[in-house]
């Protein structure tokens, strides 16, 4: 891999997971300072903050690859593509905020069962701040692209870092002090997205080529990218209706206990998730850039080495958390009663997040590669099925149901995904990514994992339990890794590297 690359993947590394630890940290202090009920409504509408990848209608993805095609040809272009793309973006996000906040009533209504048990007007505004939160965030998104695009990760996560230091840092203030509400931590999310989207922008210009004169609108830029975002932007539509959908049914269907209950399975899950998002959001540009030269021997090799990289990264982890799920809730919340009903739910979504994390670098691949139309139609079938499922399984079984429709979705993208990717990689190279970086690695880690299962003395104290998942998480991992012919070879050279170092200082 590239420095570039080892970089970026490194800096993602540091800023996704610092606000993954911040999330999984903070649970626990939600529940004990506002209970599980408005737990369940501050998590509910939280959720709903993903859905600005949505609204961003693929413009962010288009932004990214088209500046890293521009490094390669016309730098001097990137200020007024930036310029050009963030007139209409902007506009349109601050009309997103306004409609989101009038609508506050209606959506209240719509989203949550159990509005009318809750004070109503706490219930309004909590829905309505969200919304502000939510659509400022968009800005925030279109110019961690732009750094993207420049290889430039390093410092679109140090703005994140600060981002999240400041939300979380607030919000804890906000908990102890009096003004203790959801209305006011939305009111205090919607504020720093504000400011977070002001300082991206301003790392970014920084950051941009110079041309020695002021920016340009230029239709003509706008509608180079169109097409892509279109075809990127409706695919993240049908992929993000179905990827939220489980939250707006189980909140429509269920009680907000339920839905606390399925919330507390859902950010464990979502977190691993966030464990392959820092070798994705690296591996995108890497390759739209790639593509642009038609170096179809680099596009293979970082190709395989990424691959790699995310399956062990996150299947060893997820494949603990789903033999193990109550043990990890129990360690994590200290509430036994949560930790026995959510466990059966996170089971679902962890291998549910296994496959979507086996499916995350084939689509980087497809969408490098311009083709837009095939994620578009792959997507439209998955939310088609998945959609009713969520409905009639989440009736029938509940929450359980839910996250049994989510897996049967995710499992599906992923068969697709593959199908897809086939034309990309050739008749060679796809069998061996089947065999070499999915069934072999997953395999080696069942065995590994299934195991502990079985030999692990039954434990209830907290440092007991951790010290079962932590050795079977690291057990699973080494075997994943030497199971891997690229990771297996690039850990060897770290460690000779590692050893002439012993060596010398000795």
């Amino acid at each position: 891999m590239q420095r570039s690359l080892k970089v970026n993947i490194a800096a993602n590394v540091l800023g996704r997971g610092y606000t993954a630890l911040c999330g999984i940290v903070f649970v626990p202090i939600y529940l004990h300072f506002l209970g599980v009920e408005y737990y369940g409504l501050f998590a509910l509408i939280n959720s709903y903050m993903i859905v600005a990848a949505l609204l961003d209608a693929g413009f962010s993805a288009s932004l990214t690859r088209e500046i890293a095609r521009l490094s390669e040809s016309a730098p001097e272009r990137m200020r007024d593509l930036v310029w050009t793309v963030s007139l209409p973006y902007c506009a349109a996000a601050l009309a997103l905020a306004v409609v989101f906040f009038l609508a506050a009533p209606w959506i209240a209504s719509v989203i949550l069962r159990e509005s009318r048990q809750l004070h109503e007007p706490l219930l309004i505004a909590s829905v309505g701040f969200g919304g502000l939160a939510m659509t400022l965030q968009l800005p925030v998104f279109l110019y961690a692209g732009g750094l993207a695009g420049l290889q430039r990760q390093d410092l679109a996560n140090a703005v994140n870092i600060a981002s999240t230091t400041l939300r979380y840092g607030g919000s804890l203030l906000l908990l102890w002090s009096s003004w203790r509400s959801v209305p006011n931590l939305m009111i205090w999310q919607a504020t720093v997205a504000g400011l977070t989207a002001i300082a991206a922008l301003i790392v970014l210009w920084r950051h941009l080529p110079s041309n020695h004169r002021r920016p340009r609108f230029r239709r003509a830029l706008l509608l180079d990218i169109w097409r892509f975002a279109v075809g990127t932007g409706g695919a993240a539509l049908l992929g993000m209706l179905a990827f939220q959908s489980d939250k707006v049914f189980i909140g429509a269907l269920l009680p907000l206990k339920d839905v606390g209950i399925y919330m507390v399975a859902s950010v464990i899950a979502t977190n691993l998730m966030m464990l392959a998002q820092p070798v994705s959001a690296a591996a995108f540009p890497r390759l739209s850039q790639l593509y642009a030269r038609t170096d179809l021997a680099a596009i293979r090799a970082t190709f395989r080495k990424i691959s790699q990289l995310v399956a062990a990264a996150v299947l060893p982890l997820a494949t603990v958390v789903a033999f193990f799920p109550e043990q990890t809730l129990a360690i994590w919340t200290g509430n036994p009663l949560v930790s026995t009903d959510a466990a059966p739910i996170l089971r679902l979504l962890s291998i549910a997040v296994a496959c979507n994390t086996l499916a995350c670098i084939p689509s980087n691949m497809i969408l490098a590669a311009g083709k837009t139309r095939q994620i578009f139609t792959l997507t439209a079938i998955g939310c088609a099925l998945v959609l009713p499922s969520f409905y009639v399984l989440t009736v029938w079984l509940g929450a359980l149901g839910t996250a049994s429709a989510m897996l049967g979705y995710l499992l599906l993208l992923f068969i697709g995904y593959a199908i897809l990717l086939r034309r990309l990689l050739g008749s060679h190279e796809w069998p061996r990514w089947i065999a070499i970086d999915v069934f072999l690695p997953q395999i080696l880690i069942l065995v590994v994992v299934a195991t502990a299962q079985t030999l692990a003395p039954p434990v209830a104290a907290k440092k007991e339990l951790f010290l079962v998942l932590a050795t079977t998480w690291a057990a699973a991992s080494i075997v994943a890794t030497l199971a891997m012919p690229a990771l297996r070879c690039q850990a060897l050279s770290y460690l000779r590297h590692l050893r002439a170092i012993v060596q010398a200082a000795s």
